[in-house]
């Protein structure tokens, strides 16, 4: 690590760089966007232990890791935030920094700065680890304090990477390529973002997400064209003599919750829909492979937010392969989201969504995927027609069902079909659900 040249003065402004240059193995991988933001504590600059359960989930959190206090480039990013957190806290935002220095050395740090948020000890590089930060070796800088020269020594020395933590206590956004000095102002405009979105995705929507199979574009990528629209006809489908119907509009009999209990959903007029006061996903009693499968859904009307909050479920065949459901009229997306893509994966040949309020129809054919022991030997493969008009012919599914990180199989028998509660709280309704289990092996 490099020595530091003793300073008799500290000034807010003024740069001086901390190079890292041994990387500690073992670190975690780099937290992705959407994903979970883990859970931790540590002490913070008045010596208790500083909890995120016990602030995360409330409000944005921002957790902006830093090599070292009393430091130039440190010092413009702390000075950046602790001058414009009244203009943070009006958008519910929270400031943590974290670094290796010692609670001593961030008492100092405050002092001398009149710093207003808090200061995570980090000093055994924990911290930094749960989030995929690199960090190099710890080191000492003096400095003069009150007159007082004072040794300030850390335990390891983090990256300069930011976090924010949503509302949901998930990662909405991270920076590992900081401008110390303009930190606090690309915090600030990543959630006015956010908070204008209403349900669609933010401009960095594109960050962390996996290339898809046999594609030259990313899964979810918001720059794939969308599928071209087509008006459906008007047409129903009763069940025939050889299908077993999930249901007929009477009661959930055929149905269970995850936990195995009786769902909550209404039933009411035919339909079934979702209780917005009991987030409960559903899944057939019976568990199917190949098969044919009808299903209507309705989106509410009027409609309520946009993109993937407007109108959201899904039917999962074999409690793994999606066919995705969404309100899709006039409500872009990115492609492989729309309504009657295999998410994540294959969007459909046509948008062919009715008006929000209106019944939709999906007639799903599908083929279970097959396996010899663990080993994969075909995928699964599906055709959809969505209101009368195809739009998936034998597509495969890459594996399971995934958001933002690429599917994988896992040998697997026979599942449920399963409908998604997308916590949206909005009264999606579904009715005239069979199934005609089938036989696509090869016949003898």
């Amino acid at each position: 690590m490099s020595s530091f040249l003793k300073s008799t003065t500290v000034y807010c402004l003024g740069w001086m760089f901390l190079m890292i240059p041994s990387i500690n193995g073992g670190e975690a991988p780099k937290l992705k966007l959407y994903q979970d933001a883990p859970q931790f504590e540590a002490p913070d600059d008045t010596g208790k232990i500083w909890k995120s359960s016990e602030h995360v989930g409330k409000k944005y959190v921002v957790v902006y890791f830093y090599p070292a206090d009393m430091t130039g480039g440190c010092t413009k990013q702390a000075c950046g935030f602790r001058d414009n957190l009244g203009e943070l806290e009006k958008h519910d935002i929270e400031v943590v920094g974290v670094s290796g220095d010692s609670v001593r050395n961030h008492q100092l740090f405050k002092k001398v700065h009149k710093l207003n948020f808090t200061l995570l000890a980090d000093t055994n590089g924990a911290l930094a680890k749960k989030f995929g930060v690199p960090t190099g070796e710890g080191g000492s800088i003096e400095r003069t304090i009150d007159g007082k020269s004072e040794t300030l020594t850390r335990g390891v020395t983090s990256s300069r990477w930011t976090f924010l933590i949503n509302k949901q206590g998930r990662i909405s956004w991270h920076d590992s390529e900081v401008n110390a000095a303009e930190d606090y102002k690309k915090v600030l405009s990543v959630v006015q973002e956010l908070e204008s979105l209403d349900g669609r995705e933010p401009s960095f929507w594109n960050l962390d997400l996996p290339k898809q199979k046999g594609s030259r574009w990313l899964m979810h990528d918001s720059r794939r064209p969308l599928p071209e629209v087509v008006s459906p006809g008007k047409a129903a489908s009763a069940a025939p003599s050889d299908a077993i119907v999930l249901f007929d509009g009477t009661d959930l009999s055929q149905w269970r919750t995850e936990s195995g209990k009786a769902p909550r959903w209404y039933v009411r007029d035919g339909y079934m829909e979702l209780n917005p006061n009991h987030h409960e996903n559903i899944l057939s009693k019976q568990e199917f492979d190949d098969c044919q499968l009808h299903i209507e859904w309705r989106t509410p009307t009027p409609p309520q937010k946009n993109g993937q909050t407007r109108g959201n479920s899904g039917v999962f065949l074999m409690n793994r392969y999606e066919v995705q459901i969404v309100d899709s009229y006039q409500n872009p997306t990115y492609a492989d989201g729309t309504a009657a893509s295999l998410y994540g994966m294959q969007p459909p040949l046509v948008n062919a969504c009715r008006p929000p309020g209106e019944w939709q129809t999906y007639d799903i054919i599908f083929r279970a995927p097959r396996f010899q022991g663990e080993k994969l030997v075909e995928p699964a493969r599906v055709t959809v027609i969505h209101n009368g008009v195809l739009v998936q012919y034998e597509s495969e599914f890459h594996g399971r069902t995934a958001f933002r990180s690429t599917p994988v199989y896992e040998a697997h028998g026979p599942g449920p079909i399963y409908i998604q509660d997308h916590g949206d709280r909005q009264a999606m309704r579904f009715r005239n659900i069979w199934v005609r289990p089938l036989d696509f092996s090869p016949k003898q």
